[in-house]
């Protein structure tokens, strides 16, 4: 098939975009439910480089209730994925073209989000001089609501300035909200100083880290982190059956 003739489908699919922001698909648009028990997996899928990543990211996405991707690329194999699950909702927060395909931070849902909202670093990476994306998105639950709060931390930032902005900005923008709250993704923790500062940031705001490590990288860190509040019944993994990119994702299973 044809590059336009996934252009022309996926056309179908869109059904907003503005700004940073795109969102796919036609998921239910119902209340999530109390006490209900919900799956919630996060993934850095190096742009979908390594063999075998859509098939095991369509598996995750028809096995979760919520899939918080960073290096997301809007590419082929992506569209064809969305194609393949019209009644999920996909929300892209874009950053920059990667070779005519956009890339950035999406998340995928079960449900429709209320609102979608995207955020881009106030700093840039060095050199290349591109942002980092985050995206947050807003689902109802009778008369509350659950924010779901996707990072892709900025990385090559030696004196962690800009990196430490990325933060503040991104708690500022959640802190109004009082009720349940995930927030997860690649932090880029690669270092002590950044680590500390994430955990005294997020602690502020009540938030409690899953204590899930996985070390990569030449400081053999742990990068990723899921961050929750207000939800029960909690249990989380490191989810290490799945290889198809540099990162190994996270699962955080829960009960509102």
């Amino acid at each position: 098939m044809t590059k336009w003739f996934f252009t022309f489908v996926l056309s179908f699919f869109i059904f907003a975009q503005q700004g940073d922001l795109q969102e796919f698909g036609q998921a239910p648009k119902a209340d999530l439910k109390i006490n209900g028990s919900y799956t919630l997996r996060t993934w850095n899928i190096y742009k979908g480089g390594m063999d075998g990543l859509y098939d095991d990211l369509q598996k995750m996405v028809q096995t979760a209730d919520f899939v918080l991707i960073q290096e997301f690329l809007l590419n082929s194999e992506q569209k064809k994925m969305i194609e393949k699950n019209p009644h999920t909702h996909w929300a892209l927060a874009q950053s920059f073209l990667n070779s005519g395909e956009w890339t950035g931070v999406a998340t995928m849902s079960q449900w429709q989000p209320y609102e979608s909202v995207a955020v881009r670093s106030p700093g840039t990476e060095p050199i290349v001089g591109t942002p980092k994306m985050s995206l947050i998105t807003k689902y109802k639950i009778q008369d509350k609501e659950l924010w779901l709060v996707n990072l892709h931390g900025l990385n090559f930032n030696i004196g962690h300035g800009a990196f430490k902005d990325q933060i503040d900005d991104i708690v500022q923008k959640i802190s109004s909200h009082q009720g349940p709250m995930i927030f997860a993704g690649d932090f880029n923790t690669w270092a002590e100083t950044r680590m500390e500062y994430l955990l005294n940031k997020t602690k502020k705001i009540g938030l409690i880290r899953a204590d899930i490590e996985s070390p990569m990288g030449w400081f053999d860190a742990t990068l990723d982190h899921i961050f929750y509040r207000g939800v029960t019944s909690v249990e989380y993994r490191l989810m290490s059956e799945y290889s198809s990119s540099d990162h190994l994702p996270l699962e955080i299973r829960f009960n509102l």
